[in-house]
């Protein structure tokens, strides 16, 4: 992970724990590829679960 991921990592799990943003914005995060499994587990605390089509 870089430096910069790391960064990111760290202020969305601020955010979420602010509540400014919730668990949907995140799982559309994963969907972008701007953020793993592993990461939205960090930041939720949850694993993630792709959405049903």
């Amino acid at each position: 992970m870089t430096d910069l991921n790391a960064l990111f990592l760290q202020m969305w799990v601020l955010d979420y724990q602010m509540g400014l943003f919730q668990k949907p914005y995140f799982q559309g995060l994963v969907q972008q590829g701007l953020l793993d499994a592993a990461g939205y587990k960090k930041v939720t605390g949850e694993d993630y679960v792709a959405p049903q089509a």
